[in-house]
């Protein structure tokens, strides 16, 4: 805008839309063998730089958060505001492993998950491997769900 712009000729707003986007979740199964952290250690040669993420442990826990966060916002201004729709911008699970999709669905529908692949050592005294039950999105849009495949053909 012009330096001498003052904008006390605006007499009306209009909100356009009201939106929100979840991006680089990367839900991730720990204990899978195909993830690179696993080769790293395996061949410490070879040229992928630093590897270890110290959070793998706690993304379900991440994206949990931000459907909160998404579902207070919508609930705070239901009437006035609300979400006229979402974005995933992708890149939701580090190795598009089945199991790692269904996580990254199920803590969106609010189903309980365990987070754990293998043998479940420690799901009865790890807090992040433990099953639990995740608060899901409200019905922002009635009528939609997810599942696998309109994500994966979508």
């Amino acid at each position: 805008m012009p330096a001498a712009y003052s904008g006390s000729a605006v007499t009306q707003k209009t909100k356009l839309l009201n939106f929100f986007t979840i991006s680089d979740i990367h839900i991730t199964d720990k204990e899978s063998p195909n993830q690179l952290i696993y080769l790293q250690r395996l061949h410490p040669t070879l040229p992928v730089g630093r590897l270890y993420i110290q959070d793998y442990d706690v993304y379900n826990d991440v994206l949990d958060a931000a459907v909160q966060t998404v579902n207070a916002l919508h609930n705070k201004d239901n009437k006035a505001n609300p979400f006229d729709f979402g974005l995933s911008l992708g890149d939701t699970c580090n190795s598009t492993q089945y199991n790692e999709l269904r996580w990254y669905i199920d803590v969106l529908d609010g189903k309980v998950i365990t987070p754990s692949s293998g043998a479940h050592l420690g799901a009865d005294t790890i807090d992040y491997q433990m099953p639990y039950k995740r608060q899901g999105w409200i019905r922002l849009f009635p009528g939609i769900r997810l599942s696998a495949t309109t994500i994966i053909s979508g």
